[in-house]
């Protein structure tokens, strides 16, 4: 399945730039398990020198939590564009003492918000799995 998404790429003229795969911790774990080929000893995902870094296939690979269960993404991440709206608004509420609680805690209520939108430049440099099981 890890080989269909960079065929998906490749016959979509998309497979070139930062290429890399990013999937769940779960996944991660059953890929360093799997072999490449029966009784290669090679696994699928080989360990990086970074936490949360590895290899599939010798492209660069990524997990996180932040990936919903059974995802595994192949992108040229240089095609997914990341905008920013205005600047990041910090305000701490005025109010969030007023129960006696969090002010003998010595707690202060913080938010942070920006606003922030995703695209992609070509939406064939991504290739998905959607039920990958480990």
């Amino acid at each position: 399945d890890m080989v269909d998404l960079e065929a998906t790429l490749a016959a979509a003229n998309a497979d070139m730039g930062a290429l890399a795969y990013l999937t769940t911790p779960t996944l991660m774990a059953a890929l360093k398990t799997k072999e490449t080929l029966t009784g290669s000893g090679i696994p699928v995902w080989t360990a990086g020198t970074e936490r949360g870094m590895g290899t599939v296939n010798t492209l660069p690979a990524a997990y996180t939590s932040n990936v919903p269960a059974g995802y595994v993404v192949l992108a040229n991440w240089a095609d997914v564009l990341v905008g920013l709206w205005g600047v990041i608004e910090i305000d701490v509420d005025p109010y969030s003492g007023m129960d006696g609680t969090n002010f003998k805690k010595g707690n202060v209520t913080v938010r942070a918000m920006t606003d922030v939108d995703v695209a992609l430049r070509h939406a064939a440099s991504v290739a998905e799995i959607h039920e990958a099981a480990p």
